[in-house]
């Protein structure tokens, strides 16, 4: 995509639509609008009509803010899509595109003419080693979304993995380029969790399905109470007259969450030997249940702290406190809006080639039908006012100057309808 001055990044999520609009003045950027909408029902209950869900919920952030013209970028979950990396061989750079297409058939679980996929070069300074990372989702999910997404008239330019996305947020939000010591993130979402590794420069991610719903349905087993209810006294556990009971029931799924983490860590460790993770950054609502930083920090013995806000970006007057409350969970619309303007480090693009091109196509019809509509009317302007000033004008005009009417008027609806 070519290099935009504004552009939108939006994260629906399972419980709202997370999105932000930057704009970019050279190497500053700033905030010009954000949103969150709470969707009408949760996406994690039982009972929740998804597609249904989601397309109020679009529908509520179009009339809200306007989109006509404005560059999309838009995320993929984690846990619905692929993110695996490797080191590559010494090679030629011409033939680095090959050999990654052969790790990529090696690495995705699916056959390779069933995904979208895109891929990002990791290159140390001081090394010669050249790592990739190879990002995937199957066609099928990616058209379902594009689908859901057309419904209501959006046309994403650029859709990326949601960890992807973090990863570029936090790299330009905490200047990790120039960062030596690894940093990691933990991303709790609503289903899974992305473990995002960044160092010198480079990024590693590994997702595993225990998310916010677990602890959810944790409280809603130990106090048999409906899934709302107990999403409700999660998010009340601080201040509850039960925290006591509350953080008992959740305790498996804290042990759980270890063990995961964990393996995601050792595993990194064992293929980057020299890395000493000790710096943990935690993201996502989840992170707001009492004890469970200090729980997790005792645990791995390092010290982890909780992104409450951007160092880069903010609203000022009266949005600053809604923006400033959301900010744990803008993390991946910030990074998809950072790619939108040309900002972040991995461009992984996962909106199939032909969706591109008609997308192409139809915003070059808009400009060529605009532009002869223009041409044709003022032509007909041109030719028809020296007639309206003459004595001899008829009623009806006369057949050139209909003619020329008429087809700008049929050049106006190819517009209207090349616009739509």
């Amino acid at each position: 995509m070519a290099s935009q001055h504004s552009a939108w990044g939006i994260e629906i999520g399972a419980y709202a639509i997370k999105a932000i609009r930057l704009d970019r003045n050279g190497d500053d950027v700033s905030v010009s609008d954000f949103a969150y909408i709470p969707h009408k029902k949760v996406l994690s209950s039982p009972d929740s009509d998804h597609r249904e869900v989601i397309r109020l919920s679009l529908g509520q952030f179009i009339s809200e803010k306007k989109l006509e013209g404005e560059h999309l970028v838009m995320s993929i979950p984690g846990h619905s899509s692929f993110a695996r990396f490797a080191k590559l061989p010494p090679v030629e750079p011409k033939k680095v595109p090959d050999i990654v297409k052969f790790e990529a058939v090696q690495q995705i679980p699916f056959p390779i003419e069933e995904v979208e996929w895109d891929y990002q070069t990791f290159v140390a300074e001081d090394s010669p080693e050249v790592e990739v990372g190879i990002f995937a989702v199957t066609r099928e999910k990616i058209q379902e979304r594009l689908e859901l997404y057309g419904e209501v008239g959006m046309g994403p330019e650029v859709m990326t993995l949601s960890p992807v996305s973090v990863y570029n947020a936090m790299a330009w939000d905490h200047n990790l380029a120039s960062r030596e010591e690894p940093v990691v993130y933990i991303d709790i979402g609503t289903y899974a969790t992305d473990v995002i590794i960044a160092e010198a420069g480079r990024c590693w991610i590994r997702t595993f399905p225990l998310g916010g719903t677990h602890f959810t349905e944790a409280i809603a087993e130990s106090f048999k109470l409906k899934y709302s209810k107990a999403e409700r006294l999660k998010l009340e556990a601080s201040s509850s007259r039960y925290t006591k009971q509350i953080m008992q029931a959740m305790r498996p799924v804290f042990s759980d969450l270890l063990q995961d983490l964990q393996r995601s860590l050792g595993y990194f460790s064992s293929v980057h030997r020299e890395a000493s993770l000790e710096t943990m950054v935690g993201l996502g609502s989840t992170f707001k249940i009492p004890g469970l930083r200090k729980f997790i920090g005792q645990q791995l013995q390092v010290n982890v702290s909780r992104l409450d806000e951007f160092k880069k970006i903010s609203v000022s007057g009266r949005e600053a406190a809604t923006f400033a409350e959301y900010n744990v969970n803008m993390a991946t619309a910030y990074g998809l809006a950072l790619q939108g303007i040309d900002m972040a480090p991995i461009n992984a693009n996962l909106v199939p080639v032909p969706v591109l091109r008609e997308q192409m196509w139809h915003r070059k019809t808009r400009w060529f039908v605009g532009a002869a509509v223009l041409a044709i009317l003022a032509g007909g302007a041109t030719f028809y006012r020296p007639l309206m000033d003459s004595a001899q004008l008829s009623a009806e005009p006369p057949r050139e100057v209909k003619a020329t009417i008429d087809k700008g008027e049929q050049l106006q609806k190819s517009y209207e309808d090349a616009k739509a």
